[in-house]
């Protein structure tokens, strides 16, 4: 159960700080949506792109993962 909630807890934590950002700081909704477009053509992309290339694959790990890349 605790478990659940700590990986949840940075999800609730941002949009907190989203509310927060918007409500006390006065930023307005296209902010956000320009936010958002940011983070989903380029961060997030880029973070995918940084995660594979970090990560190192050994004997059945490369064989399981080509074999799906070829049943695609």
């Amino acid at each position: 159960m605790f478990d659940t909630f700590l990986l949840i807890l940075p999800d609730f934590l941002l949009i907190a700080l989203g509310a927060l950002l918007r409500h006390k700081l006065g930023f307005q909704g296209e902010f956000f949506s320009y936010a958002e477009k940011l983070v989903y053509y380029v961060l997030f992309p880029a973070l995918l792109f940084y995660s594979i290339s970090q990560t190192s694959l050994q004997g059945d790990e490369t064989l399981l993962l080509l074999a799906a890349v070829v049943c695609l």
